[in-house]
């Protein structure tokens, strides 16, 4: 079918969220795949979220124009061309600006429990030296007023997936959940696979980016300011072709520890205040996409 003069042919495929559900390992499989191009990082360590199309939100190092489509020129020949940036799902604007812009996109979507998301992105941040060490007060006070720290609305995520129903053809969105990529890789795959229409390509279902710590006191400092350059030069990075070196990856596994760390374990008084903050919000996942979750109201 010929795609109409005011659209665009790629990209046609994005990861659109959550954080910490699974994105990045879910990238570096349909990176392997033969029908398909998809955007990532230089090495394990690192994903490479574009956010393009995030015109409302103050997302970390979002390309310009004309870098973003450099990225997809010349990929005529790939099914699919993609990219995954996790705050998609979260802008007012995102997806709205992708419908007008490009023909028949499709979106896949990872979720996990909203209490465990809230707990790792927090982990994940506090590891790496951007958040501060009380969970509860990051929680209810965000030392940061970008809505990309609020973590209230990061976990309620219904609210984002009623948007996107409303914007997009269903046939067109594939929801995954992490417990059952977890449990089991290989069936989740498969489902990917049939969503694209590409053959059930055989690629390594290993994790991505798992949380890592400092070696030590020494490199967790120097680990900090090197977080907070990158940040603070992340746009002429981008502007100047000097993003996708693969310089970050290297520098984190000089700095980091090689081994991932299990995400600390959730006490329980934290449990309960976030099963009573998110318990409405999983009701509203379960009626939305028809799936019991009871596992995650247990106390």
């Amino acid at each position: 079918m010929a795609i109409p003069k005011n659209y665009i042919k790629h990209p046609n495929l994005f990861i659109i969220g959550c954080p910490r559900c699974g994105t990045t390992s879910l990238a570096r499989w349909l990176a392997e795949h033969p029908d398909v191009f998809f955007f990532v990082g230089r090495d394990k360590y690192t994903k490479i979220e574009p956010h393009y199309w995030c015109s409302d939100l103050n997302t970390q190092g979002r390309m310009n124009k004309k870098t973003y489509f450099r990225i997809f020129k010349n990929k005529d020949t790939f099914k699919h061309a993609g990219e995954a940036s996790t705050w998609y799902l979260y802008s007012q604007e995102a997806i709205k600006n992708i419908e007008r812009a490009i023909y028949s996109p499709k979106y896949i979507l990872l979720i996990r429990n909203p209490i465990e998301l809230v707990y790792s992105l927090w982990n994940f941040r506090f590891s790496s030296g951007r958040e501060e060490a009380n969970f509860l007060k990051a929680f209810h006070n965000p030392k940061y007023t970008s809505k990309l720290y609020d973590y209230k609305s990061i976990g309620k995520i219904s609210y984002k997936l009623e948007r996107l129903y409303n914007l997009v053809p269903q046939n067109r969105i594939l929801v995954l959940i992490l417990d059952d990529i977890k449990k089991n890789p290989t069936k989740q795959w498969k489902k990917v696979t049939q969503f694209l229409d590409i053959k059930n390509f055989k690629v390594n279902l290993v994790a991505y980016n798992a949380n890592r710590i400092p070696r030590n006191r020494l490199t967790g400092v120097l680990y900090r300011t090197f977080v907070s350059f990158a940040q603070k030069t992340a746009r002429f990075r981008i502007r100047s072709g000097l993003y996708n070196l693969g310089i970050q990856g290297k520098i984190k596994n000089i700095l980091l520890n090689n081994n991932p760390i299990e995400v600390k374990k959730m006490p329980y008084h934290i449990r309960e205040i976030l099963l009573n903050e998110f318990l409405s919000e999983i009701e509203r996942l379960e009626k939305l996409l028809n799936r019991k979750f009871d596992s995650w109201k247990i106390r």
